[in-house]
């Protein structure tokens, strides 16, 4: 009875989220030269605070929010593997991102930890100094993204494209883990948020999007057995760099609002600009509502909807 309680309790909230409406955005620009920098372990307001060239990226590039889902709970290498292989995957399985890569003769290369072969799978890597592959894959850590960043802008052609990619947050567990950013910069690229037909939410993708979103920017044919949908760039309206800030910093900090406040009823009393109602009334009322509906969601804390999910297994 909770299960089927919780799955309608998601698809309502996933309702009264702002949606993208008329937003559709643009496809996702093509381009000759691909680099896709992994670091894993970095939230949102801990990349604005790494400077330049982090807020070139940021200012000129379009910005969104990653939701690093898997067929794990405590992510991390299946999140890895579901970037490539398009759709929900546990760390165990094979990413077919090499693969497919290769069997429309894309090259590519790799240089960092051992993370990046589980997101292209076990496909045999070629030793050789590709002096220009189709995509070059780095993995870095955070304490060594900014210089890694300079040093890949000083070689990205003109025609090229780079992401930066963060697979996980620091904590990983469903009641704790966050957003990532997700950044995509070129000269072709237009500042904006990104945005895909998997979550329809302007600002947040999914990470079942990337690789089919990669496979296109290459102009490869997206496989049948994917799940995830090409990402799109909404750029009306999201000119102003404040604005598209302060709308991801709303968006992550929902996604971690405390579990007490998701199980809360909305007031429905009408309030007027001026009026504020006294704190302690408003929270002895909030109780009062939270002990006859306990399973009611917050309607301003819908997106913390993992949290939500965790807690009806656990009701179990």
């Amino acid at each position: 009875m909770l299960g089927y309680l919780a799955a309608t309790l998601v698809i309502v909230g996933l309702s009264a989220l702002p949606t993208w409406g008329g937003q559709k955005g643009q496809p996702v620009p093509t381009g000759r030269q691909l680099i896709v920098v992994v670091c894993d372990g970095l939230t949102w307001s801990e990349l604005k605070q790494l400077g330049e060239p982090v807020g070139r990226l940021l200012k000129k590039g379009a910005i969104g929010l990653l939701s690093g889902t898997s067929l794990e709970l405590a992510g991390r290498k299946g999140v890895y593997v579901t970037l490539g292989i398009g759709k929900r995957a546990s760390g165990h399985e094979r990413a077919l991102l090499g693969k497919w890569l290769r069997r429309h003769g894309k090259n590519f290369r790799l240089e960092g930890n051992g993370n990046l072969k589980a997101m292209v799978g076990n496909e045999r890597i070629r030793h050789d100094r590709l002096s220009s592959p189709n995509i070059l894959f780095v993995s870095v850590p955070p304490f060594r993204l900014s210089s890694t960043l300079k040093r890949l802008l000083a070689s990205l052609p003109d025609e090229g494209c780079l992401w930066l990619v963060v697979p996980n947050s620091p904590q990983t567990d469903w009641l704790h883990r966050r957003l990532t950013p997700l950044i995509l910069f070129g000269r072709s690229v237009p500042c904006g948020l990104l945005t895909s037909a998997t979550t329809r939410r302007v600002g947040l993708v999914s990470s079942v999007d990337f690789a089919p979103t990669l496979l296109s920017q290459l102009g490869v044919k997206v496989p049948t057995e994917m799940t995830g949908r090409q990402m799109r760039i909404v750029a009306e309206g999201w000119q102003d760099e404040k604005a598209r800030l302060a709308y991801l910093r709303w968006l992550d900090e929902r996604s971690v609002r405390p579990l007490s406040t998701f199980l809360v009823l909305p007031r429905h009393e009408k309030r007027t600009k001026h009026i504020k109602p006294h704190r302690k009334t408003q929270h002895r009322t909030d109780k009062k509502r939270q002990r006859h509906f306990p399973l009611i969601p917050h309607r301003r804390s819908l997106l913390c909807l993992p949290s939500f999910v965790a807690a009806i297994i656990v009701a179990q």
